[in-house]
């Protein structure tokens, strides 16, 4: 299992903060919260194009440990906030989300 630090340079993702370098073993690709919301597992990565304050209180909700933020999207400073308060990491790209999963999975994280 890689941890956040590992996947966030493997990846060449942009670290807007990481706030516990831990092992991810599970992630979860979508942009439909309520999807999320019922089939994301505690402790994994998520990968999605949203950036507003609904993804940290599901993230939170959850107990995920990160978010990748992609398609060049960017957490405003309220989020990255709340993120922190909640101990999530957070990462942005300019890739698209199927080759950040891609490579998620290549690193051994499933679903």
């Amino acid at each position: 299992m890689p941890k956040l630090s590992e996947i966030s340079e493997k990846i060449g993702l942009n670290s807007k903060f990481l706030c516990e370098d831990v092992n991810i073993k599970n992630g979860y690709c979508c942009d439909l919260l309520s999807e999320v919301m019922g089939k994301a597992k505690e402790g994994s990565i998520w990968v999605t194009v949203h950036n507003n304050m609904n993804v940290v209180a599901v993230a939170s909700m959850l107990d995920l440990k990160a978010v990748i933020i992609t398609e060049g999207h960017k957490a405003n400073d309220e989020f990255l906030k709340k993120a922190k308060e909640e101990s999530i990491s957070v990462f942005e790209t300019n890739k698209d989300s199927f080759d950040v999963v891609g490579k998620l999975f290549e690193l051994g994280i499933k679903g």
